[in-house]
């Protein structure tokens, strides 16, 4: 009697678990079951399992920023975040779920200025001044929370905590020994300006210096007048903003604010 028994091997690479033609549902990687069902001429027909089974991955992506974080998804958050999810392929072509931890640690970057001190608005951190008008070169010293200037000129903070470091915006202050005049013997005229500042020079200097400061920097405008009356500055050119016009003779030094409009 010829016997046409048969057998074969079924190849399986699938992520997770799969349930078989045996109604078994294997969790695991599997060589050895077999199924036996009838052929084409009514034998045995033999069939092993040969399974490879991988498996999906999970992992936690943690993220500390200072500010708005664009994920992997594509996604801005503006606030802190763990509960935002993405699904790409691991090495064994499974899904690799990552879930998002995002701590987002914003800094207050104000500046509070009463005329007497700048106050920076976050609290409690650790703080540097800086002149923004000297390339943002620090104030040597100055890392309290609260800048006492002496001189003036316009600062920014910058403010580090948990790791972020931001810094503010320029904060002008001209209160150093600014005095507001027409003085007997000099006046400067009009302000606010949109053209022309004129310097009308009352009594007798035998020298006077010109020295202008403006916001983030220092503008090179520095003259030496000799036996000078009347001098007109031609700020058409110049940005809209507050000014500083220091006047400085053989014996004083003043500082005049001007505000170009």
């Amino acid at each position: 009697m010829i016997n046409y028994t048969s057998s074969s091997t079924d190849i399986q690479s699938v992520c997770g678990s799969y349930t078989w033609i045996d109604g078994n549902t294997y969790i695991a990687s599997n060589s050895s079951a077999t199924y036996t069902l009838q052929n084409a001429v009514g034998c045995d027909s033999i069939i092993t399992l040969n399974l490879t089974l991988s498996n999906s991955s999970n992992s936690i992506d943690i993220q500390n920023h200072c500010e708005n974080y664009t994920w992997i998804n594509g996604i801005t958050y503006a606030a802190s975040n763990n509960t935002a999810k993405d699904t790409l392929v691991n090495s064994a072509g499974c899904d690799s779920i990552i879930s998002l931890n995002l701590i987002l640690v914003p800094i207050d970057i104000t500046t509070t200025n009463n005329g007497a001190n700048i106050t920076a608005n976050e609290s409690p951190a650790t703080y540097q001044w800086l002149r923004c008008w000297a390339s943002f070169a620090i104030v040597p010293g100055a890392t309290n929370q609260i800048l006492t200037p002496t001189e003036n000129g316009n600062y920014a903070v910058e403010i580090m905590k948990n790791g972020c470091t931001d810094t503010s915006i320029c904060e002008s202050f001209f209160s150093v020994n600014l005095t507001e005049f027409n003085s007997e013997n000099i006046a400067v005229f009009p302000s606010p300006v949109t053209s022309i500042v004129n310097i009308e020079l009352l009594g007798e200097f035998n020298k006077i210096w010109l020295q202008e400061f403006y916001l983030q920097k220092e503008i090179s405008f520095i003259l030496k007048i000799l036996n000078i009356k009347k001098l007109a500055i031609d700020m058409d050119n110049f940005d809209d903003g507050i000014y500083i016009l220091q006047i400085s003779t053989e014996n004083s030094v003043i500082q005049k604010k001007i505000v170009k409009q």
